[in-house]
């Protein structure tokens, strides 16, 4: 039985905002996120400095806990 690994991932959208998202191997990023920052569109958000400052906030959000990915024995079902 093995676990799969998560990765953590930027996601960033057009109006600046940017998160990390715990991404499964076969997992892409929801909806409206992209991969690059080059997505942002307003110059002003744009910047290192703008930038930064979205990822210092981010960092500070609450991340989910990682959920073990590897399958539920019979039992393990049954008990559910």
């Amino acid at each position: 039985m093995s676990e799969a690994t998560i990765h953590p991932t930027w996601g960033y959208r057009p109006d600046g905002s940017a998160r990390i998202f715990d991404l499964g191997p076969d997992e892409t990023l929801p909806d409206g996120w992209h991969p690059s920052p080059t997505v942002i569109t307003d110059p002003a958000r744009a910047t290192a400095e703008a930038l930064s400052a979205t990822v210092a906030r981010a960092a500070e959000a609450p991340r989910r806990p990682a959920v073990p990915l590897a399958p539920l024995s019979a039992d393990a079902i049954a008990a559910l």
